[in-house]
């Protein structure tokens, strides 16, 4: 008769955990079925497959297995279909809460009819054709009213902003708004912590000017009959009066001009915010770049750049790009940083009567958006969060497209009406953003892949060294015994947090090229190379009871080698053990990789783990006000080490004769 190879045990184990699985939530559902006696079960079951059945009686051992299953599928599955660029960054969209509503206007708004709206990272403002304003989004109740100047008032999700407040246009940028009343007067909105130290949320009185001296900007707009128009960018605000005046404030580090010599004898009529440029619109149908950034255009291209940049109806700019959409219908585009990931299409060349306003700032995920003379969208550049995937009720002729208002990822159609028809991309996020904009449920997904991976590997290494030094030491005795159980003692002496931690910070130093599958593998390694020493002693303990046993003497006098007898005899016979100690050393091994990371010393940022996701958790400003980048990292992480240590200690008193009492 053939005996069974480890392999084919480990076969049976499989088969009878899915058979137990089975049949336990069929049982679940329909009841029990007529179970055997125990004669009957002892009789057509092995000792391994009737501990495993005993397992699959305990609920609370099957609740663990659920448990652990879905945290697996959900990381390991889940990262299959959900990718994530590591190296994404969009701070427009840092700390945003978990929730879903970026995209759902107020029923009285739509009711009445949308006459002009701005949006922004996670908000969006609208005016009726009552002219009343209305504001909806993620994390609104942060954004504070500059009307009457000076005085806040808390912002009601999809309410009147403020009743009595009628308004004639909006604009917005990247975390603020600027509404032009009824009367002419402009007032600024904003998020409180990005626009109160760069003043964006009042018009200033007392704006340094180059060339200008102090200018007051309210009386100047009253002076000049009003404002044109107005650009909101990346915690800027620009200004063009009626006599084409430009006044900018906020954040000017960046775009630190003196336009009065800039626009000499020029007359501006729009304007676009990038990186490090200031792109003027000017009334002539000409452009003009202010600034050394991606925008400026070299002296070797700049008779074809004024070529194509003549008879400019609009401009648009983005991050590191600027498109302008000529008479004929046709656009021209420069810049180093317009998403291609969806090409633009040249066939509607001719075609585009206008493009929608884009998202200004510092964001490389960037798509634009423009109506065709058939009444059609057709959207191009990056397609994150589905941001240029226009519905296709939009993209036929006679689709009634009118205006398109466009943010980062959110985007709104409206016909001529002011009925809203139509509206895609991102209405929120599940897991809520962390400090750089990056979604936490996608890196709770792939983080948990990464944790999960790390701890798996390490406890087999631990177990593969463990099951040889104790073999070898149980089997052999004497000598042999003395010294590998003394290396164990030794390695058991190390504190390991210490040593890793000591290791790490040399690591980082000597080698800061190391990718992070690299840093992975010897996080694996050290975790593996440290945890073995007791379950070796555990095997010892067993082989020195098999050991005596009439099989080992029967096959040593047949002459089986002694690596035989240890590894295809006896190891089988203590399997059980080893996979109890195994999966108690798969949690301690997950909690341990997770301890590394969150004190830095693990698996580096900006690749997600469990651990380095709760590095956050050390920052009391973390904890209290943007607790998702902490909790959700936390929940996985606790049930995950739960399930694992309910399923260890289910497997332990399944294969404990003491506890099998029927």
């Amino acid at each position: 008769m053939k005996k069974n190879s480890i392999l084919d045990d480990i076969k049976d184990v499989f088969i009878v955990i899915w058979r137990g699985l089975k049949n336990s939530v069929f049982r679940g559902f329909f009841g029990r079925s007529k179970e055997l006696s125990i004669l009957e079960e002892e009789a057509v079951q092995s000792p391994l497959k009737v501990s495993i059945k005993k397992f699959f009686k305990k609920k609370l051992a099957i609740v663990g297995l659920i448990m652990f299953i879905f945290v697996f599928s959900f990381c390991f599955i889940g990262s299959i279909f959900v990718k994530e660029d590591i190296y994404y960054i969009n701070k427009s969209q840092s700390n945003t809460s978990p929730g879903f509503g970026l995209m759902n206007a107020p029923s009285q708004l739509l009711k009445n009819g949308i006459k002009d709206m701005a949006v922004a990272a996670t908000s969006s403002m609208a005016i009726d054709k009552q002219n009343n304003v209305y504001i909806w989004g993620i994390d609104i109740n942060n954004i504070i009213e500059a009307f009457p100047q000076g005085k806040v008032n808390e912002a009601k999700r999809g309410k009147q902003l403020t009743v009595g407040l009628k308004a004639e246009r909006i604009w917005s940028g990247n975390t603020h708004y600027i509404i032009e009343k009824t009367n002419g007067e402009l007032v600024s909105f904003g998020r409180a912590t990005d626009t109160l130290s760069f003043k964006l949320t009042t018009i200033p009185t007392d704006l340094m000017v180059k060339g200008m001296g102090i200018v007051n900007v309210q009386q100047a707009i009253k002076d000049d009959g009003g404002v044109l128009t107005v650009v909101g960018g990346n915690q800027l605000t620009l200004v063009i009066t009626n006599k084409n005046r430009v006044f900018y404030w906020g954040n000017t580090v960046a775009h630190n001009y003196n336009l009065i010599e800039e626009l000499k004898d020029l007359t501006p009529v729009n304007a676009g915010f990038s990186r490090r440029n200031l792109t003027f619109l000017l009334d002539d149908g000409t452009i003009k770049v202010v600034g050394t950034g991606a925008l400026e255009v070299p002296l070797s291209m700049k008779a074809e750049w004024e070529q194509e940049t003549q008879n400019v109806k609009q401009l648009v700019t983005t991050a590191g790009s600027a498109v302008v959409l000529r008479e004929d219908g046709t656009i021209f585009v420069w810049g180093d940083n317009l998403s291609k990931e969806k090409e633009f299409d040249p066939s509607i060349q001719g075609r585009i009567v206008s493009l929608a306003t884009s998202a200004i700032g510092t964001d490389n995920y960037q798509h634009l958006s423009a109506i065709l003379d058939d009444g059609s969208i057709y959207s191009w550049g990056s397609n994150k969060h589905d941001a240029a995937t226009v519905p296709d009720n939009l993209t036929v002729s006679n689709a009634g497209a009118y205006a398109v208002y466009t943010g980062f990822f959110s985007n709104y159609a409206v016909d001529s009406n002011g009925n809203l028809i139509g509206k895609w991309g991102l209405n929120g996020y599940l897991f809520g953003t962390d400090e750089y904009g990056r979604d936490v449920f996608e890196r709770v997904m792939n983080g948990g892949r990464i944790s999960l991976t790390i701890g798996l590997v390490a406890v087999l290494i631990s177990t593969g060294i463990g099951i040889i030094v104790g073999g070898v030491a149980g089997f052999y005795g004497k000598k042999v015994d003395i010294i590998l159980m003394r290396m164990a003692e030794i390695v058991s002496s190390i504190p390991f947090l210490p040593l890793a931690m000591t290791f790490s910070a040399i690591l980082n130093k000597s080698r800061p090229d190391l990718t992070t599958t690299q840093r992975m593998f010897i996080i694996m390694v050290i975790l593996g190379v440290l945890s073995w020493p007791g379950l070796a002693r555990l095997i010892r303990a067993q082989i020195l009871s098999e050991r005596e046993k009439e099989f080992v003497i029967a096959a040593k006098a047949l002459g089986v080698k002694s690596r035989a007898i240890i590894f295809r005899h006896i190891i089988p016979n203590v399997l059980t053990i080893i996979i109890i100690n195994a999966t108690l050393g798969y949690a301690g091994s997950l909690l341990t990789e997770s301890a590394l990371s969150f004190l830095g010393f693990g698996v580096q940022l900006p690749a997600p783990s469990w651990g380095n996701m709760l590095t956050g958790a050390q920052d009391m400003n973390v904890i209290r006000n943007f607790w998702w980048r902490w909790v959700f990292p936390s929940i996985f992480l606790c049930i995950a080490t739960i399930s694992i240590n309910i399923i260890g200690d289910s497997i332990r008193d399944a294969v404990d004769p003491r506890s099998r009492e029927k």
